[in-house]
């Protein structure tokens, strides 16, 4: 594993399982830049329905991903930041030397449980039943994709949070990044 010039922190892990919500409480607390990669799915696919692209056809979604001009501004100019990474492969496919990986995950009746709290506390109507139905589908499809499926990086730590809260998870992972000297 080669050194970074900048600290990185990778997150990953299946849907719903809190690695945003833990990625924005380490970037707020650390002061690093985050990175969430559901931001640059969901450019991508807002550029795919204004430009007519099926959202079914990959080959036409990689060429809109190919010519896209995307830019994550800074909010303060100078020396490079240390940055935490959210999001799908990215200590397994785009940071593979990332020094601190994360692979967060839950039960999927946990998962389907924050969910159901969240979309209700938002006012929406949902059965809880549908959303379990509908995570374990999905979990199933990213673990068995021939590309990138959804599993741990050989060297990532892995936390069960279905148990924890997420304070527990976020007083871990600064300890971690503490032993790897990243802060």
């Amino acid at each position: 594993m080669k050194k970074l010039a900048v600290p990185v922190l990778a997150i990953d892990g299946p849907s719903g399982s809190g690695k945003g919500t833990l990625a924005q409480m380490l970037a707020r607390h650390l002061g690093w830049h985050l990175l969430d990669s559901g931001a640059l799915y969901r450019i991508v696919g807002l550029a795919a329905v204004e430009r007519g692209v099926d959202l079914d056809d990959e080959a036409g979604l990689a060429s809109v991903a190919e010519h896209l001009h995307v830019e994550f501004a800074a909010t303060a100019p100078g020396e490079p930041a240390a940055v935490i990474l959210d999001g799908r492969d990215m200590g397994r496919g785009v940071f593979r030397d990332a020094p601190l990986k994360i692979f967060l995950t839950a039960s999927a009746e946990e998962r389907a449980q924050r969910r159901h709290k969240q979309l209700m506390n938002k006012g929406e109507s949902v059965n809880l039943a549908a959303l379990l139905e509908d995570i374990r589908a999905r979990d199933r499809r990213d673990s068995e994709r021939a590309v990138a499926p959804l599993k741990p990086a050989p060297d990532a730590l892995v936390i069960d949070s279905t148990q924890l809260a997420i304070e527990a998870v976020f007083q871990q992972v600064l300890q971690w990044s503490k032993e790897r000297e990243l802060i």
